[in-house]
C-alpha cells in the first residue's frame, strides 16, 4: 500500500463550471480571456500558481475544461468588453479576436441578474 494520497484525475471529457457574479465586468472578462489564451497556447501561464510543477499531481482540471458563465446586469457582449479592455491596454491587442469563439461561448452562459444598474444597497438604502 502506498502512503501517497489518491488524487483522482478528472476524465478527459469532463467540464467544470466557473460561475462569476459581474460576469461582463473587467475582472471577469480579463479572467475568461486569459484562461482562453493560456488554454490555446497563445500566452504562457505566467503568474498562475496552479499551472506550476508543484500542482501537477493535484488533480486540478485543465484550463481547457473550464466553462465560464455567470450573472450580470450589463448587456455588453463579452467580445466587445474584451475589445474595450484591449483598447485601454489591459489586454494585449489582438487577443480578443484570437479567443473570440471562447468569449462568445462564455457570453451565451451569462444570465441577467443582480441589482439594476445604479441601485444602492446596504444600511439606509
Amino acid at each position: 500500500m502506498s502512503a501517497e494520497p489518491f488524487l483522482p484525475t478528472p476524465p478527459p471529457a469532463a467540464r467544470f463550471g466557473v460561475w462569476l457574479i459581474g460576469a461582463r465586468g473587467s475582472v471577469a472578462t480579463t479572467a475568461i480571456t486569459g484562461c482562453a489564451a493560456v488554454a490555446a497556447g497563445l500566452h504562457p501561464p505566467t503568474g498562475m500558481v496552479t499551472e506550476t510543477a508543484d500542482f501537477a499531481d493535484c488533480g486540478l482540471p485543465p484550463l481547457s475544461s473550464l466553462v465560464f458563465g455567470g450573472h450580470d446586469t450589463v448587456d455588453c457582449p463579452l467580445p466587445k468588453r474584451a475589445e474595450h479592455l484591449a483598447a485601454g491596454g489591459v489586454l494585449p491587442h489582438g487577443l480578443p479576436t484570437a479567443v473570440h469563439a471562447e468569449l462568445l461561448a462564455a457570453d451565451r452562459e451569462i444570465r441577467p441578474g443582480g441589482p439594476p444598474p445604479g441601485a444602492t444597497t446596504g444600511p439606509g438604502s
